[in-house]
């Protein structure tokens, strides 16, 4: 039943919009205290480039060549249309971080959601079920959190229930047609395969929707005959047919590289998605870290089951009563309707399951299913309000705003890290410690580095003071170490002063989460209390003057073996392992049965997480010295976590930091070894075949120095370093 009272329908509409001048308010001003997550250093060059595309009316194609990394080369095959407009913004206010521009932009694609998953449950069930849907989608912590700065997956959302709402809307009314329906729907469809190209399955709900309302019609006698059904169904036809054409022309207008190549790019794409191999993960589910192709079935429905508040997961137990309330005699358009909202949402999942596609990161991939799934639990819980007496109404009313206003409660105590919140179903967010992966996305390094930076030994310190972050993307940590001229970024296998140091890491290290915090915290951000990241004070990294004189040493020529396993072990303990291997190999020159320097090698790949590489050297150094105590511990550690499936990321940055470790102490042949190793990971990574080219330049193999430059060129034809060694080493051939 829906209060269709006329005074009541304009209070709840009245009430409705003055809701969304807040949250539009509230959204606005508070997406500029987000961080970054890993995903937007590589996204942000992409809409720049989608902008240039555009300002150079197609000249500048620059997008095509995103691809860094196996990992990053799918980038064009999304749809640029948010992106673009983070970079449009950055244009107009170029002097605020564009990072904080690109979540205003995302801010803005939520609330679009939250406004249009209220309008979807008011044309079917009225202003009330608006109200409570909008409220619902925007007291979910996880969305919210998620609309400040996750321009893929909430982008996707919104153009998701935008074009849902238009088909609602189309499919309640037909026979009749209205063609503003129609328009926003094409817009709608634009959005959403503007963004990502699983938009596209809007088409066929579109189509069988239409079908339903129709063989519905006839079943109700509404159609007289067959023939007339079917002539409906024709009558159909072209102009859904329009629809389905304008939204994915319009589609095109802000995806490049799909503009461009219309067909094959967009088939692609679907390919590329629909299985998604492209990442390499493990994560934390159910107490136990679990490889991409070890998840069980139910990861999805677990994820959004336990990360969204009682007002959704409860919400069942309100359709077991109103079955019970009603004996049955249900509203069967009402019916026709939620079974159609529904299986948007069930049916992608489902698929998912269906396909075991490599999903990762909890559930953000299928954010999309959550607006149809507010909506059907907004409809229902106004059906219970309508059909109790008011006393009962009453009672539900006070039960449906406790259940808002604990994660609303959440959001304030714990704003900006809202995302990380947990239902009271398993005891929040300290129950989910230690068993569901949190800050998997890195946006707490912000905070942690903002609250690093007011510290008084920071701010009083002569000298810049150098920090690291040990997981995720970089550049997210080094975007905003660059606001302090006090700090300075160095890379996580470098010696530094400070650590930041996520739970995620565990997964390439579970005994750190067993024994949280690490050695020498001196702060975590929380929230309600438990750990996102931890800020470690690293006491024996080394001064940089000390530092600079032990790499000088590495040079030296010295034919003392002791010389360099000292040295190699100095490294080691200043947790410079890099250079620790470094000093290693220029001892085992001098003496190839050097067991010492073999297990010090061992043990520092074991600390690069190269751990199949570490147990090579450790095998050697068992071979020599079987009785090697330390050596045999260091090689069964390696053995142990050999197979271990290591984010590829930490391999391939590792293997070219030891190519260009190598490089500059002159040792050719161990920079092509890594550079190599670096190419088993990332076949196309162009700074590895760079390297290539400039050892064999070194080692006069200038045939194979000019097809190194020239694989590199192919990958990315603008790498200005590869072109400049490509021209050296033909310079080189050319001599006499």
């Amino acid at each position: 039943m829906v209060d269709n009272t006329t005074v009541d329908q304009q209070l709840h509409k009245k009430i409705f919009f003055v809701l969304l001048a807040f949250m539009l308010v509230v959204m606005l001003f508070q997406s500029r205290n987000y961080g970054m997550n890993w995903d937007e250093y590589w996204f942000r060059d992409y809409g720049e480039k989608v902008f240039n595309f555009y300002s150079s009316f197609g000249q500048d194609q620059s997008f095509i060549n995103q691809q860094r990394s196996t990992t990053y080369e799918i980038v064009p095959y999304y749809g640029g249309m948010s992106e673009f407009f983070g970079a449009l913004l950055s244009k107009i206010f170029s002097s605020r971080d564009p990072y904080d521009n690109r979540h205003l932009v995302t801010a803005v694609f939520g609330f679009i959601a939250i406004v249009f998953c209220g309008l979807t449950a008011q044309v079917l069930s009225g202003w009330r079920s608006a109200i409570l849907a909008s409220s619902f989608l925007f007291v979910t912590p996880v969305f919210f959190a998620n609309s400040m700065h996750n321009s893929k997956d909430v982008p996707f959302a919104a153009g998701y229930i935008v074009a849902i709402y238009f088909m609602m809307a189309l499919i309640k009314e037909w026979p009749k047609f209205d063609i503003k329906n129609a328009i926003g729907l094409a817009i709608g469809m634009s959005m959403a395969i503007g963004v990502r190209v699983g938009g596209v399955l809007l088409i066929g709900y579109l189509g069988l929707f239409f079908i339903a309302k129709n063989l519905y019609f006839f079943k109700e006698g509404q159609y007289k005959s067959k023939e007339e059904l079917l002539t409906q169904i024709k009558k159909g036809i072209l102009p859904l047919t329009l629809i389905v054409i304008a939204g994915y022309i319009g589609s095109l207008l802000f995806w490049p590289y799909a503009l461009l190549n219309p067909i094959s790019v967009p088939m692609k794409a679907l390919k590329i998605f629909s299985e998604i191999n492209f990442f390499d993960s493990n994560g934390l589910f159910e107490g136990r870290w679990v490889h991409r192709w070890e998840i069980p079935w139910y990861y999805i429905p677990k994820w959004i089951f336990i990360t969204t508040p009682l007002f959704i997961s409860l919400t069942p137990l309100v359709l077991v009563v109103l079955l019970l309330a009603k004996r049955g005699k249900l509203d069967k358009n009402q019916v026709l309707y939620q079974a159609m909202l529904l299986f948007t949402s069930v049916f992608p999942v489902a698929y998912i399951i269906f396909k075991q596609s490599n999903i990762f990161d909890g559930w953000r991939h299928t954010y999309f299913v959550y607006p149809p799934i507010v909506v059907v639990c907004a409809m229902l819980w106004n059906e219970l309000f309508s059909f109790s007496k008011k006393q009962v109404s009453l009672i539900l009313g006070i039960w449906l705003l406790i259940f808002t206003l604990e994660p609303f409660f959440f959001m304030i105590r714990n704003h900006p890290n809202e995302q990380f919140y947990f239902s009271p179903i398993i005891g929040g967010i300290s129950g989910a410690f230690k068993k569901y992966e949190i800050d998997y996305y890195g946006t707490s390094l912000r905070g942690a580095i903002e609250w690093l930076a007011k510290t008084k030994e920071v701010i009083e310190s002569k000298n810049k003071l150098r920090v690291n972050s040990l997981y995720g993307e970089p550049n997210s940590a080094k975007h905003y170490i660059d606001k302090y001229p006090q700090l300075v970024f160095v890379g996580h296998q470098e010696p530094s002063d400070y650590s930041l140091v996520l739970p995620s890491i565990a997964k390439h290290n579970n005994e750190l989460l067993l024994n949280w915090p690490p050695p020498n915290t001196i702060h975590q951000i929380k929230a309600d209390g438990v750990p996102l990241i931890a800020i470690v004070k690293n006491d024996s990294a080394l001064p940089s003057q000390a530092k600079e004189d032990l790499i000088a040493k590495l040079k030296s020529d010295s034919k003392d073996l002791n010389f360099f396993l000292d040295l190699s072990l100095q490294f080691f303990l200043a947790k410079d392992y890099l250079n620790a291997i470094v000093a290693a190999e220029k001892a085992i020159a001098l003496d190839k049965n050097s067991a010492v320097a073999y297990n010090n090698i061992c043990s520092s790949l074991n600390n690069l997480f190269l751990f199949a590489d570490g147990a090579e050297a450790g095998k050697k150094a068992m071979e020599i010295a079987p009785d090697f105590q330390l050596a045999k511990n260091n090689y069964n550690y390696s053995l142990s976590r050999k197979d271990e499936q290591i984010d590829p990321n930490v391999k391939t940055q590792n293997y070219l930091n030891l190519s260009f470790a190598f490089y500059n102490i002159g040792n050719q042949e161990k920079t092509i070894e890594f550079a190599e190793k670096v190419l088993t990971v990332d076949p196309n990574n162009v700074v590895a075949y760079n390297n290539l080219c400039v050892a064999y330049i070194q080692l006069k193999q200038l045939d194979k120095a000019i097809n190194a430059a020239e694989k590199a060129l192919k990958i990315s034809p603008d790498f200005q370093l590869a072109k400049n060694n490509l021209a050296w080493a033909k310079s080189e051939k050319e001599k006499p």
